[in-house]
């Protein structure tokens, strides 16, 4: 069981005032930080009643259900010198407890990471610092009990970030929080509070990221996972560390299959992202030499049937399919006069046509149609032909069928007034 800290996890969340059940100094040690999920926030106090001593509780500001996963309450005990013991002084058992438990406190914070960023954090400065022995370095110094500000000359400091680094003052370390601060521009470590280090006391500065190296990164390319962990950031892969990266050989071999590929790029990610300047260039005839199979092409387009601008190594063009369908297109032969009923020798037209021919009543003439019945490659079409007065002044009626090659046809006709039966004049009028 810890003894610097105390976590609630979801379920205990719904409250503002929690229980401390670790010892402490004074309760004014005790801080809370909430995990939502990816990293520890530090969470404000009520302000105006933050903690109670009487029954070892804090209170925060808001209830931390909505935003966090779980929180932790943990102490910060001073490193500034709480008892100065004096020549001839009376030993009380609350000052011994006050020095002994100070340092031993200090201890346990420290060995338990209580803030949960003294480890990160050098963890994430050592990582991005890179993996060289070079980058660990330390200083010692001594205090004159006067002097709060030390130059640092064994090493430069690449950071700020006090938890990279581990002071102790006569082998008690310091808390990163509010016993020092390092500067990068003076490198210098400055103690705080209104005691300097005593005189003849020990320094020693330690840090895990002295010196830039050449695998040295930058936290927005790589970083910690909440459970500290190497990741590559958002965004930290950028398109000119990717050119020529995934070349032909890393993906032969079936690398990358379908199952691996499966829910990974959707039309959703796709959309807008690949434009047609992108893809400018991207996509060469050496690429896809070889690629695409002529075996593969010919199952899509008869490269013996397109044979203007085509070859076994070209796709048909605009111009060789237009030049194709033009040859294509049909034309109309001269009809050919053919009986009542026969087959046609190719797909084509047939033209029925009756003459209106005149017959006499007394004094009046009269002109006829007729009602023709027409079966054509097994299909019955009825057309009722009347004669019409042409600009010639003969009386004509005419239908038109549409056949095919091998179908075979018959026609008959019948007068509209004596229901005697017509020959027609029929024409075949052939496609080629």
């Amino acid at each position: 069981m810890p003894q610097s800290y105390k976590e609630y996890s979801s379920g205990e969340l719904s409250a503002t005032t929690y229980n401390v059940p670790f010892k402490y100094i004074i309760i004014n040690d005790v801080n809370v930080i909430g995990f939502n999920g990816s990293k520890w926030t530090p969470l404000a106090l009520d302000a105006s009643s933050p903690t109670d001593a009487i029954n070892k509780t804090v209170t925060l500001a808001d209830t931390p259900a909505a935003s966090y996963t779980k929180i932790r309450l943990y102490r910060a005990t001073s490193t500034a010198q709480l008892v100065d013991f004096q020549n001839g002084s009376r030993l009380s058992e609350s000052d011994l407890d006050t020095a002994y438990q100070q340092g031993l406190f200090v201890a346990q914070e420290i060995a338990e990471d209580a803030s949960t960023s003294q480890f990160a954090a050098i963890a994430t400065q050592g990582l991005q610092a890179g993996t060289s022995l070079s980058n660990f370095a330390s200083q010692a110094l001594t205090g004159d009990g006067a002097t709060k500000v030390f130059s640092l000359t064994a090493f430069t400091p690449q950071t700020e970030k006090e938890e990279a680094y581990r002071v102790s003052i006569d082998g008690v370390m310091q808390s990163p929080i509010d016993s020092y601060e390092i500067s990068m521009t003076n490198s210098t470590i400055e103690f705080k509070g209104t005691a300097a280090p005593p005189s003849g006391s020990k320094i020693v500065v330690v840090t895990a990221a002295s010196a830039a190296s050449s695998v040295s990164v930058d936290d927005v390319t790589i970083g910690l996972t909440s459970v500290n962990k190497a990741e590559i950031k958002d965004l930290g892969v950028t398109n000119d560390k990717l050119a020529g990266s995934i070349t032909q050989d890393k993906l032969a071999g079936l690398s990358i299959t379908n199952s691996e590929l499966a829910g990974s790029i959707t039309q959703d990610k796709l959309a807008g992202g690949i434009t047609n300047a992108q893809l400018a260039g991207s996509i060469t005839e050496d690429k896809l030499a070889g690629s695409i199979p002529t075996s593969k092409l010919a199952e899509v387009i008869d490269d013996d049937t397109m044979t203007s601008g085509v070859s076994t190594t070209s796709l048909a063009s605009s111009s060789s399919i237009k030049a194709y369908v033009d040859a294509s297109s049909p034309s109309l032969s001269s009809p050919s006069a053919v009986g009542n009923s026969g087959t046609a020798p190719s797909s084509g037209f047939l033209v029925i046509q009756i003459n209106g021919a005149q017959w006499g009543s007394g004094s009046s003439a009269y002109y006829y149609g007729g009602l023709a019945t027409i079966v054509a490659d097994g299909h019955t079409y009825k057309q009722y032909l009347n004669s019409a007065t042409l600009t010639d002044g003969n009386k004509y009626a005419t239908a038109t069928i549409p056949i095919k090659k091998g179908a075979s046809w018959s026609i008959s006709l019948t007068d509209q007034n004596t229901n005697a039966s017509i020959t027609a004049n029929v024409e075949f009028h052939a496609l080629s």
